[in-house]
């Protein structure tokens, strides 16, 4: 016989044993080695998938781990027909560890869907061989379900905070757990994917599971939390950033005679929502959005010209600081609802706010009002700091003593700057506080993750384990736009408080100050007003003509003093031909009196009552 008719032969001898014993088996869906795939499953019904040449891969090949993904719903994830104890896994993103024995060449999981009739119905499975010198991801599990428990365990703190959990792995199936060469070789590398802001669809959901699941993909693209080696605690905390679809992945690598090998945890993926159905809107939504709106106009308006109207702009920040003061005290101390603890920090600052107008009223010392609009300043840009910016992940920040008093120290630089340029931290704290409330409210409309920059920093003083999450900020398109508007607008409000208060005094007078100096002079302008009425011909007499009569007079007088009366020689009337150049009504020379003066300054020029011809 030819030799390629029989390995023809052999081939399709073997692929007829495949086939049987996947009939035999119940095999429903064959998978393919490391290759993530969708089906569609209906609503409790038991599948088989099955994975042949599990031996391909690796000479030995000694686990196989299986997971199973749902957008919306659980599944169970069983290595028997029958649910066993410790041999099965449910939720909405799990996975089961395979242990595989000497000559099998076929696995297979049962799989049922528990996902109601109205939500999608597709699975995302893939399974993943290893060999001897892989590590085992949850192979050294003492505390979790499964024996070796390969998934990502994820649970709430509370509405704003989230944690996950994992259990430690096994170096490889060579050596034992707890071993000294298997814990030093192991490391744990933490990760984040941001899925798109807002979208919920279940075909976004497998599409970012597709390429989640490559590790390449994980390290080039998702970013980077932190690394854990076996001392540590394998449990972190995360904020909850509601209608972002977040998925964690865990990296586990050992390296062992400089060869590095990886497995992957099971991920794990959470929107942070009660109810996908409802767009993760929650219940004080509407509350919030009108709070915001209101803070978004008066922020537009102390933008472009707060320091114009300086009694505004100080009601404007005490309400803000007092609300921001009162809603952490009653998150942290309080018993009440959200709604509850909104009404009562809107009502402080309110009070805030007229108190802090009236310390402008009444004292009107510029540096210690601004003082409150700096600090709040220093506030927002702390937070971008902490959230923005590599810090986000800092472990160091984790005590609550140690972030206070970074924060403090932060907060207090746009202070001490402002002792020396008063007006000008003034007009940029309108620009920069104002514009944000202005992207805050679109933010708030467009569901993004702008709002965090803010809401992480109250949430770690209002929490009291938040301090300890890893706080990392989606930068999506939306978000960078975002960012983009805020620097235009604060730009622009900067701008325009320049053209406004060119060529004005830094800062307006004080009011209660100009209150009582307008008092005191109200008196003497009632009585002048009252003298003036009484003589209108004062009031309507030229201004040049009276001047012309001083200087007139003025000359009379010097003539007077120099050329005395006894020395001329002539009669009175005669010597005092010069006072006829004097402008007067009925004077006459005769009517002059003849008074030696010599010597004797004359009295000073009175316009009213000084009649014309008058000698001293």
């Amino acid at each position: 016989m030819h030799p390629s008719v029989s390995l023809l032969a052999f081939a399709a001898a073997a692929g007829i044993i495949i086939l049987f014993s996947q009939l035999s088996a119940g095999c429903k869906f064959n998978i393919q080695d490391g290759v993530a795939t969708r089906f569609f499953i209906e609503p409790n019904a038991l599948v088989i998938f099955c994975l042949n040449n599990v031996t391909a891969q690796h000479v030995t090949t000694t686990h196989v781990i299986a997971q199973a993904h749902v957008h919306k719903g659980n599944v169970t994830v069983s290595l028997d027909r029958e649910l066993q104890d410790g041999r099965y896994a449910n939720g909405s993103n799990v996975g089961v560890v395979s242990s595989l024995k000497d000559g099998d060449d076929l696995t297979r999981w049962f799989l049922v869907s528990y996902v109601s009739d109205s939500n999608d119905k597709h699975v995302t499975f893939m399974a993943k061989t290893y060999g001897d010198s892989d590590p085992v991801p949850g192979g050294c599990n003492l505390e979790l379900p499964l024996k070796n428990d390969p998934n990502i365990y994820l649970s709430n703190i509370g509405s704003h905070l989230s944690a996950i959990e994992f259990a430690y792995g096994d170096s490889s199936a060579e050596w034992k757990c707890g071993s000294a060469l298997s814990k030093n070789s192991v490391q744990y590398d933490v990760y984040q994917f941001f899925m798109h802001e807002r979208d919920l669809s279940a075909e976004h959901f497998h599409s970012v599971l597709g390429e989640i699941l490559d590790p390449r993909y994980v390290t080039s693209n998702a970013l980077y939390v932190k690394s854990l080696s076996s001392d540590d605690v394998t449990r972190l905390k995360f904020p909850a950033y509601s209608g972002i679809g977040t998925v964690f992945i865990v990296i586990m690598t050992v390296t062992h005679d400089n060869v590095i090998t990886r497995a992957s945890y099971v991920p794990t993926v959470t929107y942070f929502c009660v109810d996908l159905e409802k767009g993760c809107s929650g219940e004080d939504e509407l509350q919030i959005k009108i709070v915001v709106s209101v803070l978004a106009l008066v922020g537009l308006f102390i933008c472009f010209c707060g320091h114009r109207f300086f009694k505004t702009e100080m009601f404007f920040f005490g309400v803000l600081t007092a609300m921001l003061a009162a809603y952490i005290l009653l998150e942290r101390f309080s018993w009440w609802d959200f709604s509850t603890n909104l009404y009562i920090s809107i009502g402080a600052g309110v009070a805030g706010g007229v108190i802090w107008w009236a310390v402008w009223v009444f004292f009107g010392v510029p540096p210690i009002s601004v003082a409150l609009v700096t600090l709040l300043l220093g506030y927002v840009l702390a937070s971008i700091v902490f959230n923005a910016s590599p810090l986000g992940v800092s472990s160091w920040l984790h005590f609550s003593a140690y972030f206070h008093s970074v924060l403090f120290s932060a907060v207090l630089i746009p202070c001490i700057i402002g002792l020396c340029l008063t007006r000008e931290m003034n007009v940029l704290s309108c620009a920069i506080i104002g514009s944000f409330f202005v992207v805050l409210a679109a933010d708030i409309c467009l569901h993004g993750a702008f709002k965090y920059i803010l809401l992480n920093t109250i949430w770690r003083s209002s929490t009291p384990s938040f301090v300890e999450a890893f706080c990392l900020l989606p930068f999506q398109l939306s978000d960078i736009v975002l960012y983009m508007i805020w620097a235009v607008v604060a730009i622009s409000g900067t701008i325009c408080h320049y053209f406004l208060e060119k060529n004005r005094p830094p800062f307006p007078p004080c009011p209660w100050t100009t209150f009582l100096r307008s008092r005191r002079e109200a008196p003497s302008r009632s009585e002048s007003e009252s003298c003036g009425n009484a003589d209108d011909d004062d009031e309507h007499r030229p201004l040049l003509f009276n001047a012309g009569r001083r200087r007139d007079s003025q000359a009379a007088n010097r003539v007077w003093r120099e050329q005395p009366v006894e020395q001329l020689g002539q009669p009175a009337g005669e010597s005092l031909r010069a006072w006829w150049l004097l402008p007067h009504d009925s004077a006459t020379p005769s009517a002059v009196p003849v008074v030696s003066t010599a010597g004797t300054p004359p009295p000073p020029y009175e316009e009213e009552e000084q009649p014309s011809g008058r000698a001293v």
